[in-house]
């Protein structure tokens, strides 16, 4: 985690890397109660498509790192246009 930033608005990261790590789905939907985020890492976890719905409604998010999940090809490439990393 580069930063952390905790204020009367909530929690918000300006970058979380969670690659490499046992994150499941499951931890994905939990980083819905995240305010913002503007990086996320999640490369080489064992998310698969259904975290897709909710990684697109963290708030802010600009940038994503997806190599090595267990995304589809199809949705993984989707993600990678809409999502630089």
């Amino acid at each position: 985690m580069e930063a952390l930033v905790q204020n009367n608005q909530g929690i918000s990261f300006v970058r979380l890397d969670l690659s490499h790590t046992q994150v499941t789905d499951k931890c994905v939907e939990q980083l819905r109660s995240v305010n913002r985020i503007f990086a996320l890492n999640l490369a080489h976890t064992n998310i698969t498509d259904n975290s897709l719905e909710s990684i697109r409604k963290i708030k802010q998010l600009q940038e994503i790192d997806l190599t090595g999940t267990r995304l589809s090809p199809e949705k993984s490439t989707t993600y990678k246009n809409v999502y630089r990393n």
